[in-house]
């Protein structure tokens, strides 16, 4: 939206945050006195400590019936069937703890 867009005017700010550059996510974590990850440490905590697992919540995509992420369901990009009720991009938590 710009240097000039006001998240919160366009009802934004529980979104996903986009269109992050790596030098800006290296800058937010030296301001905040961290690092970003390593590979393996990323690779690690996204698939939530289980190995050969599919998911970070295990080898089923919708467990108990219930969506657990944001996917795009259907023929891309052409029909979206919004199974897990967002046609876009869903809000920040909306799944909950993984």
């Amino acid at each position: 939206n710009g240097p000039d867009g006001d998240l919160a005017e366009l009802g934004l700010l529980d979104h996903p945050v986009v269109h992050v550059s790596h030098a800006d996510a290296k800058a937010f974590c030296k301001w905040m006195g961290m690092r970003l990850p390593r590979e393996a440490e990323f690779e690690r905590a996204s698939r939530g400590n289980l190995e050969q697992a599919l998911f970070p919540w295990g080898n089923d995509l919708t467990p108990e019936g219930k969506h657990r992420a944001n996917l795009w369901q259907g023929d891309f990009p052409a029909e979206n069937l919004e199974l897990d009720g967002y046609a876009y991009a869903s809000l920040v938590d909306s799944f909950g703890p993984q």
